[in-house]
């Protein structure tokens, strides 16, 4: 799903897993983010993926959290 609300991409825990991403994990305390329906989110860290539009592969780094529902979000940052 494309958001252009979202400043960034992020990606589910679960999906982060199935694609095998190698999750870097936030340092400190736990922080969330809300969803647009206004939810908040734990974020676990980031993970680096490779992303493939019109035949270019692109790597775009993604804020890995729990219970995100669609599974994928890319954000505006993508686009940057």
């Amino acid at each position: 799903m494309i958001d252009s609300g979202a400043a960034c991409s992020v990606i589910s825990s679960a999906l982060a897993q199935q694609l095998n991403l190698k999750i870097e994990i936030a340092n400190g305390p736990r922080d969330r983010m809300v969803a647009a329906t206004g939810q908040k989110i734990w974020i676990i860290g980031t993970a680096t993926m490779d992303l493939y539009f019109r035949g270019a592969k692109m790597e775009h780094t993604v804020v890995v959290v729990e219970d995100l529902t669609p599974n994928f979000v890319l954000g505006m940052n993508f686009f940057d």
